[in-house]
């Protein structure tokens, strides 16, 4: 939203060098003053590309603040389901394309 970018990680298992604590599983990303995140780590950022006209790619800061929210739910493996503390429930391919 705006020039913010908000990532949790419920489990702290992806991120945990950067969570400080548990109670607090997420970070939140200024995008003007981490524009390199951008660049070093496309593949986080570019399934926003062009959604409903998000452009993560845009050198002016004005151009990259986005009037809208827009959220990636990732889906987690078998494996990640049996660790998690939130739900067991997984979504393998077959159950991603039921979705659609």
């Amino acid at each position: 939203s705006g020039g913010s970018l908000l990532i949790f990680d419920p489990n702290v298992t992806h991120l945990k060098k950067h969570i400080q604590s548990k109670s607090n599983p997420g970070l939140k990303l200024n995008l003007s003053t981490h524009r390199r995140l951008v660049h070093r780590f496309p593949g986080q950022f570019i399934p926003y590309q062009d959604i409903f006209g998000c452009n993560i790619k845009a050198e002016n800061i004005s151009d990259l603040l986005y009037k809208g929210t827009l959220i990636r739910l990732p889906f987690r493996t078998s494996d990640e389901a049996r660790e998690s503390q939130i739900s067991e429930k997984y979504f393998n391919t077959d159950r991603i394309k039921q979705l659609a």
